[in-house]
């Protein structure tokens, strides 16, 4: 499902314009990398699960052209679990 389909889906089930939707939907990705990407905490959606930071380490890995060994930079990501019902 593309973007402008979950918003028409959205829009039709909560009985809100698609404009108001997808006003709501980028404010929410903004929050959610600037919360937990860069400030670390977790967010709960309920109903769907949980974005967390996932940290990784700095190692050692090679360039698969060369076999050469380069150094690679710890950094810090967003993971998402599901909830067990999603799973389902």
């Amino acid at each position: 499902m593309k973007k402008g389909d979950f918003v028409s889906a959205v829009a039709k089930q909560a009985g809100e314009t698609k404009k108001t939707v997808e006003a709501v939907l980028d404010a929410m990705g903004s929050i959610i990398v600037e919360e937990v990407r860069d400030n670390g905490e977790d967010i709960l959606i309920p109903g769907v699960g949980t974005f967390k930071q996932k940290r990784n380490e700095a190692r050692m890995g090679r360039n698969p052209l060369t076999g050469e060994s380069l150094k690679i930079k710890a950094s810090k990501t967003i993971a998402f679990k599901a909830l067990p019902s999603v799973k389902k």
